[in-house]
């Protein structure tokens, strides 16, 4: 009987967990939602006027024409570019015989980890009117720089840079676990290479060539720090940055109606996605003991070689050297001597600029903060997906994957509505930065708990439960320690993101409460200042660097 109503006592605290983390959950992700919506139609905590005049405005906005032709002409030219660049260098190094594989594959990895907008900055430091190779053309050949950073071919470049590397680790997984004995067969029935990589090896890896250049467009149509650093100094508007300037011009109706417009379309492809892949998963597996065929290059291995060696150190090493450069000069623009070199930057950043240290010091706090509730919520919501049997997980499963969907400048314009107004004003405190750092956070927290989680037995759990422990007691002492390293994982990752992150931070920032985003937001220029911009973002990029270190870590 005691053992009876133990299991009942366990029974009944799930279904309490379930429930409370359905509640916060939907208030954490779904309810700024559904406000922003209902605000898009005339409907608001003040009373409800349905209303279809703020998308009729919007249609007829030429502006808006503009900028949404400009977002479809970068996401489209960016998925093409690194999908083609990616996909090509993961043929490369998977499937050839080409030299220094291993340093190819870090020096990609590398350039992903820079934040795409100290990306753009690092390219603004080297081709921009001020720049190094602008300097050093007008110097030396008397002749302007023919590329024009600040464009949407500007932002094109940038955000390829920043993307081919997921398009490179998704193929070349798909590579890798692809049976090369069909490869085998189609040589023995006489086809040419040509045609094996046509009709065999393309077709078996096409579900993750869709998924990834859906994934690639979606982030393309959603950026908003490379927009705003590259596009905005040329009038160059996209969908987020048209959503922002509406915003800070107090144009509500267009803000909030093409919030929703990108809202529809990133769900959408977010569907797509996840129904593509579910219709075509792989039914060819890589045997563990299987050598993949390798394509041999000839004679043209080394000088291939060379090439992808030295187009890596191009976009790789140079921006991050430059980045390095600016950040010790006196003042951005002036000659590069030993003696205008100085740490007056990192000095002042640390020790004297009180908003440098408080930015910085905040970005920390609001991660240390969001991490760890993300963590927490996380935790429950995994343990709910794959040990319960009630249809309320696949609720769960939906509302915390859903911030994937969702770009974050929707979800800051979302926040805006959903906190600004009591019970729940949130709206110019730093917790409303938090809050939307936790929705975002948690399919983060969730994959990566998720993946140790399916990994060990339940039986453990139901071991501890008959020998009388409650399933609180359970949780702690089986669950947490078997799922310790995904925990780490994804606070490091949530970490991550919140260093990196501008339109959140950008948004929802009032005076006293800035981030880091917003401390590089606020400084950016070609022309001045730069040199303390380049100084925060070393900073960051060791931050991260160190994240990662910790990432890699915490999974071997």
């Amino acid at each position: 009987m005691k053992c009876i109503r133990k299991i009942n006592t366990n029974f009944d605290i799930k279904i309490v967990a379930l429930i409370v983390t359905i509640v916060t959950v939907a208030l954490l992700v779904m309810y700024p939602i559904l406000v922003l919506i209902g605000y898009s139609f005339g409907i608001s905590f003040n009373g409800i006027e349905i209303s279809l005049d703020a998308y009729k405005n919007l249609f007829f906005n030429k502006e808006v024409y503009f900028a949404v032709k400009n977002t479809l002409y970068i996401g489209f030219c960016i998925t093409l570019f690194a999908g083609l660049l990616g996909g090509g260098l993961a043929f490369l190094v998977t499937k050839t015989d080409i030299l220094c594989k291993k340093l190819i594959e870090k020096l990609i990895f590398g350039t992903f980890v820079i934040p795409s907008y100290i990306m753009a900055i690092a390219w603004i430091e080297i081709a921009g009117h001020n720049g190094f190779f602008t300097r050093f053309l007008y110097q030396f050949f008397n002749t302007k720089n023919p590329f024009e950073i600040y464009s949407l071919e500007g932002i094109i470049f940038v955000m390829v840079l920043h993307l081919y590397p997921m398009v490179f680790i998704n193929i070349s997984n798909a590579l890798k676990n692809m049976d090369s004995n069909l490869e085998k067969a189609g040589f023995i029935s006489g086809a040419s290479s040509k045609k094996v990589i046509s009709t065999i090896i393309i077709p078996i890896i096409m579900p993750s060539i869709f998924s990834i250049l859906l994934f690639v467009f979606s982030k393309s149509i959603a950026c908003f720090g490379v927009a705003t650093v590259l596009g905005l100094p040329a009038r160059k508007y996209v969908v987020t940055t048209y959503i922002f300037s509406s915003l800070s011009s107090l144009d509500i109706g267009s803000a909030v109606s093409l919030s929703v417009l990108l809202l529809i379309i990133s769900g959408i492809l977010f569907m797509l996605n996840n129904k593509y892949l579910k219709s075509k998963e792989y039914t060819s597996t890589n045997i563990v003991n299987d050598e993949r065929y390798i394509y041999s290059l000839g004679k043209f291995k080394i000088v291939i070689t060379i090439i992808i060696l030295f187009f890596l150190f191009l976009t790789s090493f140079v921006p991050i050297i430059m980045i390095v450069i600016s950040s010790f000069l006196k003042k951005w623009g002036i000659p590069l001597t030993f003696k205008n070199m100085t740490l007056n930057n990192y000095y002042n950043i640390l020790f004297e600029e009180r908003i440098a240290r408080s930015a910085i010091k905040n970005s920390i706090i609001y991660g240390l903060i969001s991490a760890t509730i993300a963590c927490v919520i996380g935790m429950v919501i995994s343990y709910i997906s794959n040990r319960t049997k009630t249809r309320c997980k696949k609720i769960v499963e939906f509302l915390s994957s859903l911030p994937m969907a969702i770009p974050e400048t929707v979800l800051a314009i979302a926040a805006i509505f959903a906190w600004k107004n009591e019970p729940l004003k949130l709206y110019g405190t730093p917790w409303i930065i938090i809050v939307t750092y936790i929705g975002i956070c948690l399919p983060m927290i969730v994959k990566n708990v998720n993946g140790l989680m399916i990994g060990f037995d339940p039986i453990l759990e139901k071991a501890s439960e008959i020998n009388g422990a409650s399933c609180i007691q359970t949780f702690k002492r089986i669950v947490i320690p078997m799922i310790l390293p995904g925990i780490k994982a994804g606070f490091m990752m949530s970490m991550i993101f919140v260093l990196r992150e501008i339109p959140v931070s950008i948004m929802l920032y009032s005076r006293g409460y800035e981030t880091i985003g917003v401390l590089i937001y606020n400084l950016r220029s070609d022309t001045g200042g730069l040199e303390v911009v380049s100084a925060i973002a070393v900073i960051i990029i060791i931050l991260i660097t160190i994240g990662q270190l910790v990432i890699q870590k915490q999974r071997r």
